[in-house]
């Protein structure tokens, strides 16, 4: 009678255990699936221009070798972007309480 107890129990186990690999298996595909998703919205979105080229001569180059220009615009931008960002996100989430 013992050995159809533990027969029972291992049953139990292994289904508890096959549900749990089946589990992993679903999330490491919805892993994967995202993987892709964004390897295509990556693959989608045009190319990186390349840097504007540093004057070479004159007040402009002199005033760029004490002050670089060239960075306080990147990052500018970058700020502006990141704003921009932040108020598209606010007004979002300030909607969705709204509701």
């Amino acid at each position: 009678m013992i050995w159809l107890l533990e027969a029972i129990l291992c049953a139990i186990e292994t289904l508890a255990a096959g549900i749990i690999n089946l589990l992993i298996l679903m999330v490491n595909g919805a892993i994967i699936a995202l993987g892709a998703l964004v390897a295509v919205v990556m693959a989608l979105l045009p190319e990186m221009p390349e840097a504007p080229a540093q004057p070479g001569s004159g007040i402009l180059g002199f005033i760029n070798w004490l002050f670089p220009l060239a960075g306080v615009a990147a990052l500018l931008a970058t700020m502006g972007t990141l704003f921009l960002g932040f108020l598209a996100v606010r007004i979002i989430l300030n909607w969705i309480r709204a509701l």
